[in-house]
């Protein structure tokens, strides 16, 4: 049996194993042999693998099995349950997971087991609901179920996406404590919890206890790492610091040791290399924001280079709105340009974010007039990804306000309903 319940090994799975299994199983019921709960759970299985191939087909095929079950009076168990949360809970099918949760505390005989519960966390983290998430864990403890690596796991990776990277590394704590150990998963999710709380000493202390205990560091953990510290080059770069009330805050990471942090990413995605991980597209974006943050428009470029080279992962559209940012708050604004026009001729159609930060570009630049450029070219796009937002408007105000050259009637900016145009 699999993490999530199901059978592994069952000789149905391929593109048209579970679709033949079900035609089977429909002839059996015309000839009024009631098949069990194991064969259907098997097909099951099966379904929901397919979605690597066509996830939602799979999905909805599995879920309208569940429906035919119940219709034939074949009663599901924890493992049918287990099968079709633990596939719906971490896509945008999470909603119906927690329904099947729901759906198993109502079904007489059928008790929720660890991976009913993990994979109830793992719908709950999905949908931004940490508390809820963390509420279920202590469900779990106060009903004496077994806790194992996989449900701390999903409650951190809840944390993570919540911003809750101090309840990340106290659960860290907490299931060392209960004898579970963490895995190179788990220790992913909280360096990711640290990452997206922009706390990069505590995401590069992680790091060293996995090396201290020889578990393997993924590239999730490595790109986590590395996001922490373009966060925090960037919040030194600012001179402020935010804070959600939602998230976590820590006052101990403060900024005067931030200086550098490039230096601090450029090595990561060294050692990266040096370990045979190969570093993608979230790895350079990350290092070439923290790059930029602290005025190295140059090695960004040089791993933007790096990317597009023979071997590279390949630039996308995050990719070169990062280096544009990077060379235009170094005012290099004509390098920014030309990035942008590269990122066309490679077939990218630029976001509204890539245009926000070429227009920030110019207008530290003081080029009033590309940015115009710049500015009719977004307002005549007719696309709703690419129309001006309050970013766009004060960038182009303020490029016209320095502007020493106005009497042109350029100043004239009309920001149209919902900025088409």
């Amino acid at each position: 049996r699999g993490r999530s319940g199901g059978n592994n090994g069952n000789g149905i799975d391929g593109d048209n194993g579970w679709e033949r299994c079900v035609a089977i199983l429909d002839e059996m019921h015309s000839r009024s042999i009631v098949p069990g709960v194991k064969l259907y759970n098997s097909i099951l299985s099966s379904a929901v693998r397919s979605r690597n191939r066509n996830r939602h087909r799979g999905l909805d095929a599995a879920a309208s099995l569940l429906k035919t079950m119940r219709n034939r009076n074949v009663k599901p168990d924890v493992v049918t349950y287990n099968v079709l949360m633990s596939a719906m809970a971490p896509t945008d099918r999470w909603r119906d997971a927690l329904k099947l949760m729901d759906a198993i505390n109502r079904e007489p005989g059928v008790d929720p087991d660890v991976i009913t519960y993990t994979a109830a966390m793992r719908a709950y983290g999905r949908g931004g609901q940490v508390d809820k998430a963390l509420s279920l864990l202590r469900v779990v403890k106060d009903k004496g179920v077994r806790t194992d690596a996989y449900l701390y796991t999903s409650a951190i990776d809840a944390c993570a996406k919540g911003g809750r990277w101090r309840k990340a590394l106290d659960l860290l704590d907490e299931m060392r404590a209960e004898g579970v150990h963490p895995n190179a998963v788990t220790y992913g999710a909280a360096v990711s919890a640290c990452g997206n709380g922009g706390r990069w000493r505590r995401a590069l202390e992680l790091l060293d206890q996995m090396r201290e205990q020889d578990i393997p560091i993924t590239a999730v953990a490595y790109n986590a790492a590395i996001s922490a510290l373009a966060k925090a080059a960037k919040r030194a770069k600012g001179g402020g610091r935010t804070r959600s009330p939602s998230s976590d805050s820590d006052e101990e990471e403060a900024a005067d040791d931030d200086g550098d942090l490039y230096l601090r990413a450029l090595d990561l995605l060294r050692i990266m290399k040096d370990e045979g991980i190969a570093p993608d597209a979230y790895t350079y974006t990350g290092a070439m924001s923290a790059c930029g943050s602290e005025g190295r428009w140059r090695e960004s470029l040089d791993l933007m280079e790096e990317m597009r080279g023979p071997g590279g992962c390949g630039a996308n559209g995050i990719a070169y709105t990062a280096a544009i940012a990077a060379c235009g708050r170094s005012g290099q604004w004509e390098r920014a340009l030309s990035l942008f026009d590269d990122m066309k001729v490679d077939g990218l159609r630029p976001d509204r974010v890539a245009y926000n930060a070429l227009m920030t570009a110019l207008r530290l630049a003081d080029r009033a007039d590309k940015a115009y450029e710049i500015w009719d070219e977004m307002r005549s796009s007719g696309s709703s990804s690419v129309s001006p937002d309050i970013i766009t408007v004060t960038d182009i105000i303020g490029a016209l306000d320095r502007s020493s050259s106005s009497s042109s009637g350029e100043g004239d900016v009309v920001v149209e309903e919902g900025g088409g145009g």
